[in-house]
């Protein structure tokens, strides 16, 4: 799972990155023009299937419904703490869902340990 969720923040990356270099060039012709709607349209397309393994909008529901393996899904990807565009929008979804669920005592601890990390990281900003 982790390497998926690497794999994945690495491809909306570079998709995402494809939409600001086409975007530079799109009025200099009809088929920059074109580049840049389809850089637009594949990552569109693509985001919410590589954005959660599964499915981010899917997972979301899944976390409504308290379902133990998309919640630790969830905590593996806040572990990670995968950058990408609007990434921490959804940790910060991710957290508030899986805060409500009744977790077993091993998964507890790993909520637990994310919280803590994400807290330091609060308190030590990598630019600071």
């Amino acid at each position: 799972m982790n390497h998926t969720i690497q794999v994945n923040s690495k491809i909306i990356t570079d998709l995402h990155t494809r939409i600001h270099s086409t975007f530079k060039n799109r009025s200099k012709s009809e088929e920059d023009w074109q580049a840049w709607k389809d850089a637009c349209a594949e990552f569109h397309q693509r985001y919410d299937s590589l954005a959660f393994p599964g499915g981010l909008e899917q997972a979301l529901q899944k976390l409504k419904l308290g379902d133990l393996p998309t919640a630790e899904t969830a905590i593996c990807f806040l572990e990670i703490h995968p950058y990408f565009f609007r990434s921490q929008y959804i940790a910060t979804s991710l957290t508030r869902l899986v805060k409500k669920i009744p977790l077993p005592a091993h998964l507890q601890r790993r909520l637990e340990a994310v919280l803590e990390a994400a807290r330091t990281r609060k308190r030590h900003p990598r630019n600071a």
